[in-house]
């Protein structure tokens, strides 16, 4: 049996709250191809065929899960079919291009170099899967030992961005197939480039560590708005040449993972430090609202005006008429009448119909009419104790998180290590290879 790659086991092309809404689809897919599969008389296409544009992500997975159960011609007809097909998002667009780059791969694991080109060829250069299909096309060729086939798309994966481990890849193989073709001269000077480029790749990953070191993990990868979207921040560290690395970094889909829940805990926790802040305000707007805290010209009339107030808020709820009430209201705290427009009394009005609003809004949170202070004493308490809590969960995510980030950032560095030996040891033997010693 073939292994198949483990970043093609798993498809996450939409978010959580798009699989729940679908959900209910999805359970009657997956009992759908159960039943087929307990009946064994149907194929389950027929029962993909019926589900619309999710049958492509169910087409994807079945596949994985047939090759692996030892179905390995199935899977193979299945991810065909979904290669073949056309239209649909960029989503569709991108499973389909996956299908097609596993495909390549697998007839190439399983010796067949003949057929995997047609697989790598239908993938669009413009998307997200097209490095791996240059790459795969190039060694598809050279299995076939046409290595001045294999020369047309590692020469083009070779100007691509350098962070990409795939174009990595293409740096060394591209003078591999030239050597091969007895041309060492230009074999010697491709090497020796890709020499210096892993050179920089290894100071850069040198660097990054130090920095993830030094300034910690939500600063260097999710900058200044770190509950901020992915998508421009991914942007911006692909833009800088030094922080390119960590860009490639979203391409693992693990790490996203990763970074999505640390993400959901400081949303969290930005959630929290709201709520704190806001309480904080109704408490400053109760105190200044409390008679005693005025002046004693304000205190008087502030007095006199809210025992006024009183008293015809009696009179109106006696009458039981809601839009009298509320047209009183609103014409007492707008004094068009009902009280005489006082200038100075504006900011004490202003403050008590915000504090009313707020108080208002409290109550019908808790349930409670108590002594607003002792209950917003006892809310304020509550949030703080969420938040050292969340904190600390934060904390944890971060350090995992950033364990992880420095771990795969070292996996890289090995690699580049690993080529950059390769490249020299090539140069050597090139050497070696030429008549007297002379350079090629």
């Amino acid at each position: 049996m073939t292994p198949v790659p483990t970043d093609a086991r798993n498809v996450r092309f939409f978010s959580l709250e798009e699989a729940n809404r679908q959900l209910p689809l999805v359970r009657r897919i997956v009992e759908d191809i159960m039943a087929q599969h307990r009946a064994g008389d149907r194929d389950e296409l027929e029962a993909l065929d019926r589900h619309g544009a999710y049958r492509q992500y169910a087409r994807y997975n079945l596949a994985v899960a047939l090759i692996n159960a030892d179905q390995r011609q199935r899977g193979l007809d299945l991810l065909d079919r979904l290669g073949r097909g056309g239209g649909g998002g960029e989503e569709v667009r991108a499973l389909r291009d996956k299908a097609n780059v596993l495909l390549g791969y697998l007839h190439l694991q399983a010796g067949d170099s003949t057929k995997a080109p047609r697989y790598f060829q239908r993938v669009r250069l413009d998307g997200p899967f097209a490095n791996k299909a240059l790459l795969g096309l190039g060694w598809s060729y050279t299995d076939s030992k046409d290595f001045k086939q294999a020369l047309t798309p590692w020469s083009a994966l070779r100007r691509r961005d350098v962070a990409d481990n795939t174009v990595q890849e293409a740096l060394l193989a591209m003078p591999f197939a030239l050597d091969k073709l007895n041309d060492r001269r230009q074999a010697l000077r491709y090497y020796r480039d890709a020499i210096d480029t892993y050179q920089r790749l290894d100071g850069r990953y040198a660097d990054l560590d130090q920095r993830l070191r030094n300034q910690g993990l939500r600063r260097v990868v999710l900058g200044d708005a770190p509950d901020a979207a992915l998508g421009p921040r991914i942007a911006t560290l692909a833009a800088h040449e030094d922080q390119r690395p960590l860009a490639a970094l979203f391409g693992d889909q693990a790490y996203q993972d990763a970074l999505h829940r640390y993400r959901e805990v400081l949303a969290m926790e930005a959630h929290l430090a709201r709520w704190a802040q806001r309480l904080m305000v109704l408490d400053e707007s109760l105190a200044a609202t409390d008679v005693g805290s005025l002046d004693s010209d304000k205190a008087k009339t502030v007095s006199a005006r809210l025992e006024r107030a009183a008293r015809r808020l009696a009179e109106v709820e006696h009458r039981g008429s809601d839009r009298d009430r509320d047209g009183w209201l609103s014409g007492w705290f707008s004094g068009d009448g009902k009280g005489a427009a006082n200038p100075g009394l504006d900011e004490a009005r202003h403050q008590l119909t915000v504090t009313q609003r707020r108080w208002q809004g409290l109550q019908a949170l808790t349930g409670d009419s108590s002594d607003p202070r002792q209950r917003l004493l006892t809310l304020q308490s509550q949030v703080e104790d969420l938040r050292s809590r969340v904190s600390e969960v934060s904390a944890r995510y971060e350090d995992r998180l950033t364990q992880l980030t420095l771990a795969r950032l070292n996996e890289h560095k090995r690699r580049v290590s690993g080529y950059l030996v390769q490249a020299r040891y090539a140069v050597a033997r090139i050497y070696d290879q030429a008549q007297g010693g002379a350079e090629p």
